[in-house]
């Protein structure tokens, strides 16, 4: 009877352990780091012509490095057809705005990451980080516009034909296009020497995200970036 006992006792033990690994293999996932709340800052400015540059920034935990999601684009405020020409008054080098490569700007609008907080009053003295390799190869192609092109924007939309002189709006030939990016940022390169660039997870600290068109305006927002 004492020898069942033992028994039972100790295949109740082996089932409540084998339980517990299950659950914590299964039932909970352990946590490497930890982060702050999910951080989403907006903003918007409108300009006379008709047209609001709008920017969002949200830092959402996946995995191990925080993703900063990135939205910037152009919309059309008006009820109707919105033609604007096309500019380059850019506030902030457009060079230094586009996420994917050493290209240029990459359309009418672009985006920048500092590291630090920047406001209106000194975001021009600030340096983006770098979005993508430097040291990478890149073949850069240049679309080039009659000097009287404009953009012909839909009502209320960031859908924008893109009109050569002399032809209307819509007509066969004419491409259209949204005014609009969407990036997802996990970190940024630096250079560890003239060959070769290291990738890294953005550190702990704040950072502004710039949001600026071709017409001028810009816009900023703020995050908090945090790990365990």
């Amino acid at each position: 009877m004492y020898i069942e006992i033992v028994a039972l006792i100790v295949i109740a033990i082996s089932i409540i352990t084998i339980l517990f690994i299950f659950y914590m293999n299964n039932g909970s996932n352990p946590v490497q780091y930890s982060y702050s709340p999910i951080t989403s800052n907006n903003g918007i400015v409108n300009s006379s012509s008709g047209l609001s540059l709008s920017l969002s920034a949200t830092v959402a935990p996946s995995g191990s490095p925080n993703v900063v999601a990135i939205s910037v684009s152009v919309n059309n405020t008006l009820d109707t057809y919105n033609n604007i020409a096309m500019s380059n008054a850019w506030k902030y080098p457009s060079q230094s705005l586009n996420p994917f490569d050493p290209c240029g700007a990459p359309g009418p609008i672009g985006f920048a990451i500092f590291s630090g907080y920047y406001d209106l009053s000194n975001y021009t003295k600030a340096q983006a980080l770098d979005l993508y390799n430097m040291n990478a190869t890149y073949m850069c192609t240049t679309m080039t516009f009659a000097s009287d092109s404009y953009y012909s924007f839909m009502p209320h939309s960031d859908i924008a034909f893109i009109v050569p002189p002399g032809t209307q709006p819509g007509q066969v030939g004419d491409s259209y296009t949204a005014i609009s990016i969407s990036f997802n940022a996990i970190g940024f390169w630096s250079n560890t020497s003239e060959m070769s660039a290291t990738f890294r997870s953005f550190p702990t600290g704040s950072y502004t995200v710039l949001g600026a068109d071709e017409w001028g305006n810009v816009v900023l927002v703020h995050l908090q970036i945090s790990y365990a």
